[in-house]
């Protein structure tokens, strides 16, 4: 093989790992903001004597409140939208693409809602 077919195919086996790994942070987000949800749904934060979601995401999660809000309201909203729901579990949909824009869910929800006939 020359060496300019083993860069190339370097290349492409580093490509497929970041994807592997894009594909794993969107299912690790969307599972973390099911279960932030499902947290805060039960007073957790205050339970453990943090004033406030942002407080305890930032100590305890290492992100920011507004981050972990974001992903709970997609887990909510995906619960809606079971066949979205499995794409984005099953690493058929990256969750940045499926957040389209960082901060419209809404916009993204009305896009699933599309998506969903053509996932099969």
């Amino acid at each position: 093989m020359s060496s300019g077919r083993e860069a190339s195919a370097r290349i492409r086996a580093e490509d497929e790992l970041l994807f592997q790994l894009a594909r794993g942070l969107g299912r690790g987000r969307f599972s973390l903001g099911e279960a932030a949800a499902k947290f805060a749904a039960l007073d957790g934060p205050s339970a453990f004597g943090f004033s406030s979601r942002d407080g305890h995401a930032r100590e305890n999660l290492s992100r920011t409140g507004r981050w972990v809000d974001e992903s709970s309201r997609l887990a909510r909203r995906l619960a809606k939208l079971p066949r979205i729901r499995a794409a984005l579990l099953e690493g058929r949909l990256l969750e940045e693409r499926s957040l389209e824009e960082r901060s419209d869910v809404r916009r993204t929800v009305r896009c699933a809602g599309r998506w969903t006939v053509a996932l099969g």
